[in-house]
C-alpha cells in the first residue's frame, strides 16, 4: 500500500498541472497562457480556452502558487515572464552543473559588488570554489592585489581545480551638480499672477507661460539633482582554463551610485 500510495504521489508531481475551477465547478487542468484583468486564457488537451474572470473561482499554479481564490484575485503576477525567466534559470542550470567556477574579489571592491557577483553565478547553479582560497594562495606566493595579471590567474585556477576564473576591478568616479536657470528669475511662484495688464485674460495668459517655464527649470534642477552623486564602475571577465580565452561581462559598466 505504501509503494502505491508512493507511486500516486509521484505521478501525480509529474502531471501537475495549472488548474482553473469556475463558479459551476468545472476544472481546467492545462497551461496557463494569459491572466488579464477581465479574461483568463488556458490550453486544455491541445484547445485553448477564453473564460471570463469573474467566472472564475480559484486558479492555482502548477508550482501552488494561488492567483485566484474564492473568485478574489488573490496575486497578480506577470506569470509569463516569471516562467520564462524560470526557464532560462533552468536552461543555465544545465549547462553550469559541472562548471567550477573561481571568482576572485575584484580589485578595490568597497562596494560588495563581487558578493553580489558570486550569489547570482551560484543562483544559476555554478560549483563555486571558496574566493578565500585564492587569497591564501596569492598571500603564500607573495603576490600583491596591484601585481594580479592574467597568469596569476591562470595559475590559482589550476592549482585550486578550477575551469573558470573571474576576475575585475571596481572604481568611483563624481558626476558634478549641472544646473543653470536659463532666466534671471523674474519665475518666483510669488509673481506668477502680479498684474501686468488692464485685461484680465492678458494677465491670465501671461501667468501660463511663466507657470510652464517654471515648472521646466524646476524639472531640469530635479534632473540634476538626481544625476549628481557618487558612481562605480565595474570591469568584471573570466578566463576559461582549457580554452584559455578570455570574455569580459562588464567593461566600465556603471553598476551602483552611492552617494
Amino acid at each position: 500500500m505504501k509503494k502505491l500510495i508512493g507511486y500516486l504521489i509521484t505521478i501525480s508531481i509529474l502531471l501537475s498541472q495549472d488548474m482553473l475551477t469556475t463558479k459551476t465547478g468545472k476544472i481546467y487542468e492545462g497551461e496557463l497562457v494569459s491572466y488579464l484583468t477581465k479574461t483568463v486564457l488556458i490550453i486544455k488537451d491541445g484547445a485553448q480556452y477564453s473564460l471570463p474572470i469573474n467566472s472564475v473561482e480559484s486558479l492555482v499554479l502548477e508550482d501552488g502558487t494561488v492567483l485566484i481564490k474564492e473568485n478574489k484575485i488573490v496575486l497578480e503576477i506577470d506569470f509569463k515572464k516569471q516562467r520564462e525567466e524560470k526557464r532560462k534559470i533552468q536552461e543555465a542550470c544545465e549547462k553550469n552543473k559541472n562548471t567550477k567556477l573561481l571568482l576572485i574579489p575584484l580589485k578595490d571592491d568597497y562596494y560588495g559588488y563581487s558578493d553580489n557577483a558570486l550569489t547570482f553565478f551560484d543562483s544559476v547553479c555554478f560549483i563555486i570554489i571558496d574566493p578565500t582560497l585564492a587569497l591564501e594562495y596569492f598571500i603564500s606566493n607573495s603576490i600583491e592585489p596591484e601585481d594580479i595579471n592574467d597568469y596569476h590567474l591562470k595559475k590559482v585556477a589550476e592549482e585550486l581545480g578550477a575551469d573558470l576564473v573571474m576576475y575585475g576591478y571596481a572604481y568611483r568616479y563624481e558626476v558634478p551638480y549641472k544646473y543653470s536657470p536659463t532666466t534671471s528669475d523674474p519665475l518666483a511662484v510669488t509673481t506668477l499672477f502680479e498684474s501686468q495688464y488692464d485685461n484680465t485674460w492678458n494677465n491670465l495668459f501671461n501667468a501660463l507661460g511663466r507657470s510652464l517655464v517654471v515648472g521646466s527649470q524646476q524639472l531640469k534642477r530635479e534632473q540634476a539633482i538626481t544625476a549628481a552623486g557618487t558612481y562605480v564602475n565595474v570591469t568584471l571577465y573570466a578566463i576559461n582554463i582549457l580554452t584559455g580565452k578570455k570574455k569580459y561581462f562588464l567593461q566600465n559598466t556603471t553598476v551602483l551610485k552611492v552617494g
